[in-house]
């Protein structure tokens, strides 16, 4: 333990009444002023030089220690267990022990508990306490400032509801080290309390004037004590409320976090191209690592096949910004490859074991008292997410998997942040309150989404990369966790934060941030899922903040066209890499074109020719889902490719028109036909291929 030092000699001896964090503060000026021998004031040119260290640490307020808070939970527990989670009596060096007859899901803020003590059961308090009390402390004390004094009356000997039979202090001792620090010895009741004490935690008065001290040791109370099934955490800390405000906030979220954090992280593209999606899930994973998850409760899904890939310029290393550092250490591999499948993704969501095809059997374990954090990157289009397997991830599919999570009782919160074109559209309409669901997305349901530190930007990839390193709405809330202290930012905050990436507001540059579900839940801190790293504790959040935007985006479906032309311009002229390169380059812009013109084609040939164009664009007012009836969606894309081949990444960005053929009542026979009429073949380029299945 360590314990908190009152100043003593000289006009000292005529404070004592004050409070020990103000009597330092006192203490320090005067000696500051007058030039005590440990706090010379000495400069070097324009620099203060740091005064002299007292007890390891930096002389003034600083200087003045807080209670070994990893011991004290460590203790708590261990006294737990031992008293068969009936009671916790703990005997740190504190300022004052106290204990509460108190329901589980009732939360209590105590600042300082001097004065109504009747609110307690039991309060027990060191003699210095009560010293402006003693007639030493009222002569010493001048008469104006004693109504401002707390203690104002001596300590009532009541025990409220519990009688002396069922708890006994054997001993109220005080061993005093420097005047201060109190041992209690609080033994074994002979009696088990008629009412539950659930867990008595004081800290003793931490009058550390840097928050941040308080800030870690909560953190540090929450993950040594969040596993115990009945946890009240009471903390009394020195100096106005104002100071600890967020500490407070930080405890309060941390009686909704006594269960556990889960995060489930999704990049569901393949191919070199698509860097910046496993880039993105694996700089999340390094966010959750840092904030305190472990990896049995992290599920990550990736294709795997970036960073050992032979276009990688550093084999083994994946980088989410240019000067950034490498995020696939430690990545775990739960799902990779052909693993990463619609199936699996809702299995692992939903905790299902049994319904999982391949894999590790890594899945979210979940119970009523936790909270899960899902990231999704890819590409996406009206409704559906990529995969790079088939078929798609469609909205109704992603909905149905929440709501039957939501039924099975499995959390208390859920977030989902999902990076894809057209994102907004997979919740829009189709996501209701009440389910304890709060979702952004990084577009609304009409636009692209965005990738960034691309070639040829200023603040771009490194020149070795020929391919963008993230995506505009990833790298802007995991640059903003990265930095920030997450205790104190709000999911609102950061969502906030993350809306001002459009260029002053017209979206120049980024697009339209969503939110959607409870948005109630925007008011919880980020650390409630997905912690926060320790070493931020100085860097809190406030409205002001902002992030450096990047000079240039590259919209998400044209990035691949970035990968493949800078592929063929750096390859030396008539080597084969320059020819397979115009072959991969010209592969690409001949798939998408006959998909575009596919598309078209089917509109009018439904529609006609002046109104084919406007059937399949038009765009329902918000609120409403894309689509009315997600099986003849499913259906459309299976007619569409099965005589015009693969939609691919690029081609979901046609779904809003099928899924406007849908809604004009067009049935699957007339669909079939008009899509053998517009292709009277499958193109031979990869991207056109079944091989790989249907998207739908």
């Amino acid at each position: 333990m360590q314990r908190v030092i009152r100043p003593r000699g000289g006009i000292n001896e005529w404070l004592l009444w004050l409070p020990v964090s103000l009597l330092k503060r006192v203490d320090y000026i005067i000696k500051w002023v007058f030039g005590h021998p440990l706090h010379q004031r000495t400069f070097e040119g324009q620099k203060l030089v740091p005064l002299p260290a007292e007890n390891g640490r930096s002389i003034g307020l600083s200087s003045v220690l807080e209670p070994d808070s990893k011991h004290i939970a460590t203790l708590a527990r261990e006294t737990f267990d031992k008293y068969d989670n009936d009671f916790i009596f703990h005997k740190p060096y504190v300022n004052f022990f106290f204990c509460m007859r108190i329901q589980y899901s009732e939360q209590k803020e105590i600042q300082h508990p001097r004065t109504h003590l009747n609110r307690f059961d039991l309060v027990v308090t060191p003699k210095h306490d009560y010293y402006p009390l003693t007639p030493q402390g009222q002569q010493e004390t001048s008469q104006f400032l004693r109504r401002w004094i707390t203690p104002r009356e001596p300590p009532e000997r009541h025990v409220d509801s519990l009688s002396a039979d069922q708890i006994e202090i054997n001993a109220y001792e005080i061993e005093t080290i420097g005047s201060v620090d109190v041992e209690f010895h609080l033994l074994e009741s002979k009696q088990k309390f008629e009412h539950a004490i659930e867990l008595v935690l004081t800290t003793g008065a931490l009058h550390q004037a840097d928050v941040t001290a308080l800030r870690v040791a909560a953190t540090t109370w929450h993950d040594e004590l969040a596993p115990l099934p009945k946890t009240l955490l009471v903390v009394n800390i020195g100096g106005p409320k104002i100071f600890y405000r967020d500490v407070i906030r930080m405890l309060s979220d941390g009686a909704d976090a006594a269960g556990t954090r889960w995060a489930v992280l999704v990049a569901s593209s393949s191919g070199y191209w698509n860097y910046r999606h496993q880039a993105d899930v694996c700089h999340a994973y390094q966010i959750m690592k840092k904030g305190g998850l472990k990896d049995e409760n992290i599920v990550v899904f990736m294709y795997d096949d970036i960073a050992y890939n032979v276009e990688n310029p550093h084999p083994g290393i994946i980088i989410n910004h240019p000067q950034g550092e490498d995020v696939y250490a430690g990545v775990p591999k739960d799902y990779v490859g052909d693993e990463v499948t619609v199936n699996n993704f809702i299995a692992v969501l939903l905790g299902n074991k049994t319904a999982l095809t391949v894999g590790i059997g890594k899945v979210v374990d979940s119970g009523p008292n936790d909270h899960i954090f899902v990231f999704y990157s890819d590409h996406g289009g009206p409704g559906v997410l990529g995969m790079p397997t088939s078929p798609y991830l469609y909205a109704d599919d992603i909905i149905g998997a929440l709501k039957k999570k939501h039924a099975s009782k499995s959390y208390e919160s859920l977030v989902f942040y999902l990076e894809a074109c057209e994102s907004g559209s997979v919740f829009e309409g189709l996501l209701p309150e009440g389910l304890n669901i709060y979702a952004t997305t990084g577009s609304n349901g009409e636009e692209s989404s965005w990738g960034t530190y691309c070639p040829g930007e200023i603040q771009g990839s490194p020149p070795e990369y020929d391919t963008c390193l993230g995506d505009l709405y990833s790298i802007s809330w995991m640059e903003d966790s990265d930095v920030h202290n997450l205790q104190t930012e709000s999911l609102k905050q950061q969502y906030d934060l993350v809306t001002r990436t459009s260029k002053h507001g017209t979206y120049d540059l980024g697009s339209h941030v969503m939110q959607y579900g409870d948005l109630d839940l925007n008011m919880k801190h980020l650390f409630l899922y997905i912690g926060t790293n320790p070493e931020n504790g100085n860097f809190t959040f406030i409205d002001d903040n902002a992030l450096t935007l990047p000079s240039k985006v590259v919209n998400q479906r044209d990035a691949d066209l970035v990968y493949f032309w800078n592929k063929f311009r750096k390859a030396p002229e008539g080597s084969p890499k320059k020819v397979d390169a115009q072959r991969e380059l010209l592969d690409m812009m001949s798939h998408r074109m006959h998909i575009d013109r596919s598309i078209q084609l089917i509109g009018k040939l439904l529609f006609g020719s002046v109104k084919g164009s406007e059937v399949l664009n038009a765009v329902r007012p918000v609120g409403q889902p894309l689509v009315d009836d997600w099986s003849c969606l499913k259906t459309m894309v299976r007619s569409f490719e099965t005589h015009c081949g693969s939609l691919s990444q690029y081609g979901m960005k046609h779904m809003r028109s099928i899924a406007n053929i849908c809604n004009a009542g067009i049935n699957q026979e007339m669909m079939a036909k008009v899509s053998k009429e517009a292709c009277d073949k499958i193109p031979l380029n990869p991207y056109s291929s079944l091989t790989k299945g249907f998207s739908a």
